[in-house]
């Protein structure tokens, strides 16, 4: 009986433990290697990546850990593994959905690529407006799997999100035309922020 105790504590803390291990690897070892690797005086998209994600990975190996040792547990409870992982599932998104909101200067780094190609002078309306938008689509994106994984059926509520939008857009001409227009001052850039402008 002993044997079988002690048994069942390693395969409960084993994985635990190696996942916090890993969470460290990650932390003190390849993060900072990465880092210092692909770091430069202007800031790369692999650099931004990497330090964003250093974190998300962090955590996902101890999600992971901590998983495999709830699964070890002497539970007979109905369905008790699979919402374990579903749990583990949804964190995981959580901590991509992490990620992929705090590599917002991407954004930056595009609009400068974009603009130098096309020969186009970016602003920082422009830019506010291409970051708020990334995060925005980030957060819907992370929030529709998380839904999608307690089993409530995104593509009906993204038609139902789209129809309400379209009721909305109908009453309010004046101001979709106004927002309209707004788009169309900061692609065409007459002034761009700190400016002093006269209306009539």
């Amino acid at each position: 009986m002993e044997n079988i105790t002690i048994g069942l504590v390693l395969q409960i803390l084993l994985p635990a433990l190696g996942g916090w291990l890993l969470s460290r690897a990650v932390k003190l070892w390849l993060g900072p290697r990465l880092s210092a690797k692909f770091k430069s005086k202007e800031m790369t998209a692999l650099e931004i990546v990497v330090r964003e994600f250093t974190i998300p990975v962090e955590l996902t190996f101890q999600a992971i850990g901590y998983a495999l040792a709830l699964q070890s547990l002497p539970i007979t409870l109905p369905g008790y593994e699979a919402l374990v992982f579903k749990i583990l599932r949804v964190a995981i998104v959580a901590f991509g959905t992490r990620g992929l909101w705090g590599c917002w200067p991407l954004c930056n780094l595009l609009l400068r690529e974009v603009g130098s190609k096309l020969s186009l002078e970016t602003n920082q309306i422009l830019l506010r407006l291409l970051t708020q938008c990334y995060k925005i689509l980030t957060l819907i994106l992370g929030v529709l799997i998380i839904l999608q994984e307690f089993g409530i059926p995104v593509a009906g509520l993204v038609t139902g999100v789209g129809l309400v939008g379209l009721t909305v857009s109908l009453g309010a001409q004046e101001t979709a035309s106004s927002l309209f227009a707004g788009l169309i001052l900061i692609l065409e850039k007459p002034f761009s922020l700190g400016d002093w402008i006269t209306v009539g």
